[in-house]
């Protein structure tokens, strides 16, 4: 009797057992990486921006996004000192909940979608980043809840409301990962593949459209005090097409070793007035940016075919479990490990999917993966960038583990007893 009880209430989402579990899971996560470990910063330079944000009002710096520590920032001054802790919590629990909403809309049983969100809950890094000064629960969560809203264009049409969230939560997205430009195909395909006239569509695009470009324009101008974009874009670019990046990936896990490696076999280096015209943007003037442009580009014409091995070794470091901070062999690296595994089962599961045929949402969640991992095989790869892939698939996951033979044939059996 008490077995039936708990499995009905794990079928019924409407249950309080079932989001007591849901919520509490990642509630008491957190609360175990709050009181077992004190604040860390494994990008010193947060740090920097973010006491800088607290004395000025403003982040100087314009080379990298600044939209995480300028959300820190906002943070601390408005809930304290444990404010980053704070906000990163209601991230964590807000993607665990996203995750579960994910799963249902595509048209998961409430049984696996409380797997999904249970597994999101679960993954080490998102209670570790609570501590954490690095922008990982704030870039898993503005993943997971874009392709929520991609897919509920898709379900419910070019509505303006959702097209307007969806914009801001694309223009945030942008904001932190410039990179996530490339996810707009998937987004001009989830508008016009809803149910809605050609005029609302277009419309819709370019409703979306603008206020994606103003959610970047308005965080960016608000954290710096008037509007940059990025400059890190041609760093980067050289980052991953050079004579050392191999070498500096397969030690350190990331190619940024690379730069000052290749630089010094050319004489070169950050402090050469040939090139450096102001230190306080050391590395990002346009002399120097033109300059790493144009290497990455020569290297690519005159090597192609260590071009095709980069590749091959940065798909592998994408793949492979975080390490930098675990070195060795302990507890932690065995949930580390197991994280990587995530992507390999996807593909697994998905192979076998194929041979059944693939439907809408397969084909939704292929064209996420592959248009968020391509600019990392195009410029600087580092293990870490696929925790919000890792997450954002797990709905998937449990859709295509629900929808195995094996599993709903179980089921079916199991229900007519």
């Amino acid at each position: 009797m008490h077995a039936s009880y708990v499995h009905s209430w794990l079928d019924d989402d409407r249950s309080l057992g079932y989001w007591a579990l849901l919520l509490g899971t990642p509630l008491v996560a957190a609360l175990a990486a709050l009181l077992a470990t004190q604040a860390a910063i494994p990008v010193p330079a947060f740090y920097e921006y973010v006491q800088e944000y607290l004395r000025t009002g403003h982040i100087a710096e314009v080379a990298f996004p600044i939209e995480y520590t300028w959300l820190v920032g906002l943070s601390i001054q408005a809930l304290g000192r444990h404010g980053m802790e704070i906000l990163q919590t209601a991230m964590y629990v807000l993607t665990v909940v996203s995750v579960w909403k994910l799963a249902r809309r595509i048209e998961v049983g409430s049984r696996y979608a409380l797997m999904a969100g249970l597994v999101t809950a679960v993954y080490p890094q998102l209670p570790a980043s609570v501590v954490k000064l690095w922008d990982v629960d704030f870039s898993v969560f503005v993943m997971v809840v874009l392709l929520l809203c991609l897919v509920l264009i898709v379900q419910m049409g070019s509505r303006i409301s959702l097209v307007i969230g969806t914009g801001i939560v694309f223009g945030c997205g942008m904001a932190e990962r410039p990179n996530m430009l490339l996810l707009l195909p998937l987004l001009v395909y989830a508008i016009f593949a809803s149910p809605a006239r050609w005029r609302r569509k277009v419309l819709a695009l370019i409703v979306g459209g603008v206020v994606s470009a103003g959610t970047l324009i308005s965080i960016n101008t608000l954290a710096h005090g008037s509007f940059f974009l990025p400059q890190d874009g041609p760093y980067n670019f050289v980052q991953g097409h050079n004579e050392f990046t191999i070498k500096a990936m397969l030690q350190n896990q990331t190619p940024e070793q690379s730069v000052s490696l290749f630089m010094k076999a050319e004489g070169l280096n950050y402090q050469d007035v040939d090139i450096i015209a102001n230190p306080k943007l050391q590395g990002y003037t346009p002399q120097l940016q033109r300059y790493f442009i144009h290497h990455g580009l020569e290297y690519i014409r005159n090597h192609p075919i260590n071009e095709l091995k980069i590749t091959a070794v940065k798909l592998y470091i994408f793949l492979s479990p975080y390490r930098r901070l675990h070195r060795g062999l302990s507890l932690w690296t065995i949930p580390v490990v197991a994280m990587a595994l995530v992507i390999p089962i996807w593909l697994v599961l998905l192979m076998l999917k194929a041979r059944r045929g693939l439907d809408l949402y397969d084909k939704v969640f292929i064209a996420a993966a592959f248009l968020y991992v391509l600019p990392f095989l195009l410029t600087a790869v580092d293990p870490r960038y696929q925790f919000p892939l890792d997450i954002v698939l797990l709905p998937h996951i449990a859709r295509l583990v629900e929808d195995h033979p094996s599993v709903s044939g179980q089921e079916a059996h199991a229900a007519a007893l």
